[in-house]
């Protein structure tokens, strides 16, 4: 199955990435920092079955040219927001 899997360069989604290839998907991933979390194994845009490339998830051409997919897989998020805000329910007083 063609799987689109946006924060496929981040640490779940390059794990996720791992697991679907291993089960015999083909991954196109999506992500704007190709190889964060993969120490330069994996460029977020080519890796055997795995292709996609660098663009911003809102990037609306940028989905579109990878929505040619059976599933979506959506773990694109801003990293190191932290759950310290005080308008977040967990840390609010």
């Amino acid at each position: 199955m063609n799987v689109l899997l946006t924060g496929s360069a981040g640490f779940i989604g390059s794990h996720i990435a791992e697991a679907l290839e291993a089960a015999g998907h083909h991954v196109r991933g999506l992500d704007l920092h190709p190889g964060a979390h993969d120490d330069g194994a994996r460029d977020g845009a080519r890796d055997g079955g795995h292709d996609g490339g660098r663009a911003d998830v809102r990037d609306a051409a940028a989905v579109a040219r990878l929505l040619a997919a059976a599933a979506v897989c959506h773990q694109a998020a801003k990293v190191g927001l932290g759950a310290t805000s005080p308008t977040c329910p967990t840390t609010r007083r």
